[in-house]
């Protein structure tokens, strides 16, 4: 893990793009009982806003809020400008993101086309600006929480996916753009997170909590790291992964990932199939099959023999000697 030159010191200003994440909450919160004073949290305007600006009012922060939509780029400028104008910001978090649900926006484009606009489009726009603002003021630190799910394509979940492998690349690139400049850009790649936004989903393995994550990317502050794997073992698992055969890769169990289908919701569509879909009853190519029972492994099984007929069934007679 490559680490950037520059102080140590952890941010006594802090701007969050995604107010609202649970992820960047626990973050704010455990950097006020450090050193943090001063936290802008940008986000629409909601009541889930103002209540995590009142929580973190308690921590003894002074916590402002400021309109941000991820969706309109053309208002980054404008949102962020108002927040450098105020003063110094020492760290820009951005944390805002969705999931979305794979197995319905594979069907409804406009849907993928969403996540694709606030995981990738929206972080560029926001990032960019929040970069040019950093270098303008010679110092600060940008926090860009992407995923471990952006390291290699999924069945399951390869809108988000990629979605979280384009940020990735742009954030990486931002950073060896400013290298030396004293803006520092530390990419944090967190696996499956136990929050709001994935409950109902069956946990996968490495699962961490927010309060995980923020602790690590405290750590990342202090060491100045470029990236952040949580947990950290993480990294050496994605590595092998990464470098397996796709056919073999295929035929992992996370390769259709348990956890992207909600416990209570509906069945997967065919569109999550390992294979091609099967043709539909009436199509040319269907054909009906009887079904196999349960009581045998194969079709030639006892429980798949005609039972035989009473005339058949002669009793067997035993000769006593």
């Amino acid at each position: 893990m490559r680490a950037a030159p520059g102080p140590t010191r952890l941010p006594q200003s802090l701007l969050v793009l995604g107010g609202t994440s649970e992820i960047a909450l626990a973050t704010a919160r455990r950097l006020i009982t450090r050193r943090t004073r001063t936290v802008w949290l940008a986000g629409r305007p909601s009541p889930a806003l103002e209540e995590a600006a009142a929580h973190l009012r308690t921590l003894g922060a002074d916590v402002r809020t400021v309109p941000f939509d991820a969706l309109d780029p053309e208002s980054h400028e404008t949102a962020l400008g108002k927040v450098f104008a105020e003063g110094v910001i020492d760290m820009v978090l951005l944390a805002f993101g969705v999931l979305g649900d794979q197995a319905y926006d594979e069907r409804e484009p406009l849907n993928a086309v969403r996540v694709v606009r606030t995981n990738y489009t929206g972080a560029v726009s926001a990032g960019l600006v929040a970069a040019r603002s950093l270098q303008d003021q010679g110092h600060g630190s940008l926090v860009v929480l992407s995923a471990a799910a952006g390291e290699r394509a999924r069945r399951a979940d390869f809108i988000y996916g990629s979605s979280k492998a384009g940020l990735d690349t742009f954030a990486q690139g931002l950073g060896d753009a400013l290298y030396g400049t004293g803006v520092h850009v530390m990419v944090v790649r967190p696996g499956f997170v136990r929050s709001r936004a994935t409950a109902g989903r069956e946990a996968e393995p490495l699962a961490v909590t927010p309060e995980e994550v923020a602790t690590a990317v405290e750590l990342g502050l202090r060491r100045r790291s470029e990236t952040v794997w949580v947990p950290g073992v993480l990294r050496l698992v994605t590595s092998v992964l990464r470098h397996l055969p796709r056919a073999v890769f295929r035929r992992l169990p996370l390769y259709c990932g348990s956890g992207q289908r909600r416990r209570g919701g509906p069945e997967p569509s065919r569109w999550w199939s390992r294979g091609p879909a099967l043709p539909q009853r009436g199509h040319p190519g269907h054909r009906t099959r009887r079904p196999r029972s349960h009581g045998s492994a194969t079709p030639a099984g006892p429980a798949h023999r005609k039972p035989a007929s009473p005339q058949a069934r002669k009793p067997t007679i035993t000769r006593s000697s």
